[in-house]
This record gives structure tokens, sequence and C-alpha cells, in this order.
């Protein structure tokens, strides 16, 4: 570097804070300094090392990391913890002088999911007065339905009044005058376009329908099907149902909201069964069947899941 040399009485320029020197004292400061920072980061180092195997030692038993990989979940099957079906296969098995159909299926609680000949139709009996509900609400409010009347035999009742008649006490005259009033064709279409394909209500002496099909509509009538004020008045009714002596009777100490069908040669029950450790729909269907045999069976099913959960 060359020496720059200035005229007698030229004062230098102003150094900078970097230029100037700091003498022996400064620089002792500067390396204690440089040697505190090197030092605190080889300390931090040290302890996130340490850290981590400590880590590694908790979770692996081992002072090394293990390389991190994700395990499959296990694969459990969420149906049938409850086998209900093998208590209704042995129920149509013993009883072949019948035929009949069943479902089973759990809403909550342990599941299950059971069923036989659930797609074979039969006479409805008065289980129709069931799905008129569907119709029934969609086109009529239920708040509206006490300001309207239908012709029953020589005089009028309230719809409202005759809901909870058809389906409390499985009045005749009432069902059919709500199914007269909806008309039997555009009920049975509504019913169709909403998936019960083996129910027909084309005619009064024609009504048909399934096991299938009433466990369905059992479900989606305790799911979101009516608003919240038609789904308690249509459960309310079917709670304090006269006819008990079928579901009802074979699971002493469950609440039982069910409906009825008995002519001619078929017996029917429909219910959904709260008991204490969940809930669950309950179809059973038959042609020479009686009430004191879908008890017996209900009691069975009853049992079966009390059995596998207590």
């Amino acid at each position: 570097m060359r020496a720059k040399y200035y005229k007698i009485g030229q004062a230098p320029p102003v150094r900078h804070w970097y230029q100037k020197r700091v003498g022996w004292f400064g620089k002792l400061c500067v390396s204690v300094f440089v040697m505190s920072v090197i030092g605190a980061g080889a300390m931090e180092y040290t302890i996130v090392q340490n850290d981590t195997r400590a880590l590694a030692a908790q979770t692996s038993k081992s002072n090394k990391l293990k390389k991190v990989t994700s395990a499959p979940l296990e694969q459990t099957d969420a149906q049938n913890i409850i086998d209900i079906q093998t208590v209704i296969d042995h129920w149509v098995a013993e009883h072949p002088a019948q035929k009949w159909g069943v479902v089973a299926k759990s809403i909550n609680g342990p599941t299950f999911d059971a069923k036989i000949n659930a797609d074979k139709e039969f006479e409805s009996a008065s289980i129709y007065k069931l799905f008129l509900v569907m119709p029934l609400f969609n086109q009529i409010a239920v708040e509206h339905q006490k300001n309207i009347k239908v012709n029953i035999g020589g005089g009028q009742k309230p719809i409202a009044t005759c809901v909870d008649l058809m389906l409390r006490l499985s009045n005749n005259e009432c069902g059919e005058a709500i199914g007269n009033y909806l008309n039997w064709s555009k009920a049975d279409k509504m019913l169709k376009t909403n998936g019960f394909t083996h129910t027909t209500f084309k005619e009064t002496n024609k009504l048909r329908t399934s096991a299938g099909d009433t466990a369905s509509f059992l479900e989606q009538l305790n799911g979101d099907m009516l608003n919240r004020t038609a789904k308690d008045t249509v459960m309310r009714s079917l709670r304090e149902q006269r006819w008990r002596s079928g579901i009802p009777t074979g699971c002493p100490g469950c609440i039982v909201a069910n409906k009825t069908g008995d002519i001619d040669n078929v017996t029917h029950d429909a219910a959904i069964v709260q008991y204490k450790g969940g809930s669950y729909v309950l179809v059973i269907f038959s042609e020479g069947g009686n009430f004191k045999q879908i008890s017996e069976l209900t009691g069975q099913i009853q049992q079966k899941i009390l059995d596998t959960t207590k």
C-alpha cells in the first residue's frame, strides 16, 4: 500500500470507526466476543442433539433415531358386531309352514344388519297406513292438517285426527279416507320415486309392500324424512300404539314405536326399538304366522343383543 502525504497544515480526512486502530485491549474484546458466539452455537447444537437422542430413547428404547414411517391403519369390519343373521336363519328354518320376511338393522349402538326375504312382497295389511305419512306430510304441513277434513262414512274428521287414529289404533276408515284424499296412484308414484320399489299403492285391494321397504321407511322416518314437528307427531302415535302383542311384548323394558298389520293370512309388525345400549329397526312380516311368534322372534333377537354386549 502506497503512503499518502499531506501538506503542512492540511488536516487528515476523518477515519471511519472500522479504520481506527483499537489497540491490544480492543483486539482482546473482539476475540472474546467471537469465541463466545462460536461456543454458544456449539452448545445449542449439543443440546439439540441430546434432546433428539433422549426423545428417540423414550419412544424406541434406543439412542438412535429410527426412520419414521406411516403405519397402515388397522382395518376393522364395522358391520355385524352382533350376529343377528344366525338367529333369523334358524327361526325361518324352524318354521317352514309359514313364510317370513325379516329385517333387523341397528340405528345406533352395537352394529348389525340382518335380513331374509327382504324384497319378498306381502299383502301390506295396515302397514300401508305408515307409508301414507310420506306423501301426506309432503303435501300438507302438520300445522295445517287440523284445518282440513276428510270424509269418513257419513261424517268428516280433521286429517290430523285421522293420522293419529290410523297409526295408533289402525283405524281403517281413516286410512282409506287419507289414501283417497291423496289419490292412491299419486301416492304410489311418490313412493316409487323415493326408492320404495317393492311397495304398490295403485288400488286399495292390491296394497303390497316388503319387509325391506318398510325397514327403509322406518330408518328414514327416524332420520330426516320429516321436519321435527311432523316427526314428533308420527312417533308419538306409534309409541302409543294400541296393538302391542308383537314386537313390544318381545322386548320388555324397551321403548317401541310400532305399526302392525293383520288381515286374512298375513300378520306383520314393524318398529323402531330403543333399548339401554342403542336402537334398531325391526320388521317381521309373515304369511301364516301370528303375533305370539313375532314376539318370540323379537325376544330371541333382543336376547342375542344383550348376550353379545353384556
